[in-house]
């Protein structure tokens, strides 16, 4: 055994007779590491993950060894779980450093662009916001955001481009209300990194001076596990962003461990309905009974509701049902471009509102 650094060291095991041995001897390792121990400060819980490469199958060298147990490591995003290292997470790793490099000068060569999803109240069809969301045109074709945004948390590289998605879209926010279309909400989400850093709440509250845009016509998203992560720093944010006017929805409810006094504490005027529980709502029996619960919850905080990744018109019917009060999604809209979304919004200026679903 090798101490490598801080907390990570290095095991070299030899004559290994099958991989069912090796699998049965690093859960019994993992086992005896598993302890809770008791401090002033409360319970620290210990626990043991393991990167695991093969010598000559998949590292040729010392160096190789070392690198490959590392890179299961870092992929493996479970605690007490053992992640093996093959070529195909070799090639995965290999295309991740190279996104990230890539990613570091999207911005400057133009290659990053913002669309808006539009959100419609459900009984009227009125156009109550829009959700802005990013996309990557790469030199390696469309990059999905749910791979690049989490390399660019890793990396640090979220904080300049989560300045630049909130300026843009301040931007072009303030461009639509100059047109008069002044009536709507555009909501950002909001990185962990970003909503934590120190001048966060100075940058939004210059962007709405700089761009004259009226603080409520902004909506910042926030998740639900980022809020709970630590609730104390976020509600002293969240709080310093309420003083200065700007909407707050919490995003991806359901999928987090919020307490409901937790819930009541923070200033926000909006819960947004993870899409995992609205993919299958008109086929899920338990996905409609939690939904349910959220809207009632949502009632009762008097908080607003919105609906994402809606669909089918029989997603439609049941959110109906349960009192939801605003929708987005394929239904209605895909998420659009600038021009697009000028355009879609003409059109619904000048559309006869709807009275009933």
């Amino acid at each position: 055994m090798f101490h490598i650094a801080d907390a990570s060291f290095s095991l070299l095991i030899e004559d290994v007779n099958s991989s069912e041995s090796l699998r049965s001897f690093l859960a019994q390792l993992q086992k005896r590491f598993e302890k809770t121990i008791e401090t002033d400060l409360g319970e620290i819980h210990i626990q043991l993950q393991l990167g695991v490469t093969e010598y000559p199958r998949c590292s040729k060298n010392a160096n190789e060894l070392l690198l490959h147990a590392q890179i299961a490591v870092d992929h493996n995003q479970q605690l007490s779980t053992v992640s093996y290292f093959d070529h195909q997470l070799g090639s995965l790793h290999k295309r991740q450093q190279d996104l990230k490099q890539r990613l570091v000068n999207a911005i400057g060569r133009g290659e990053c662009r913002l669309v808006f999803q539009p959100q419609l109240h459900l009984k009227s069809g009125c156009l109550m916001g829009a959700e802005t969301l990013i996309r990557w045109h790469s030199d390696m074709g469309v990059i999905s955001p749910a791979e690049f945004i989490p390399l660019a948390e890793q990396s640090g590289f979220i904080l300049p481009l989560g300045k630049w998605i909130l300026e843009q879209a301040c931007k072009n926010l303030a461009a639509w209300q100059a047109m008069g279309h002044s009536s709507f909400c555009l909501a950002v989400n909001i990185s962990p990194r970003q909503f934590i850093q120190p001048d966060f709440v100075t940058q939004v509250t210059e962007l709405l001076a700089h761009y004259h845009i009226p603080p409520h016509t902004l909506e910042l998203e926030i998740t639900e596990g980022m809020m709970m992560e630590n609730h104390l720093t976020s509600l002293h944010v969240l709080n310093e962003l309420k003083k200065i006017g700007v909407s707050l929805a919490i995003d991806d409810f359901g999928t987090g461990y919020s307490s409901l006094a937790y819930l009541r504490q923070f200033p926000v005027d909006k819960l947004k309905i993870d899409q995992s529980f609205i993919k299958h709502l008109h086929l899920d029996t338990s996905a409609q009974s939690i939904v349910l619960s959220i809207c009632q919850l949502a009632k009762n905080l008097s908080l607003e509701i919105i609906a994402e990744g809606v669909e089918y018109s029989e997603q439609l019917e049941i959110l109906n049902q349960y009192q939801c009060d605003v929708i987005q999604g394929y239904h209605y809209s895909k998420p659009l471009q600038s021009a697009d979304f000028l355009a879609f919004l003409y059109q619904k200026a000048n559309a006869p509102a709807i009275t009933e679903i």
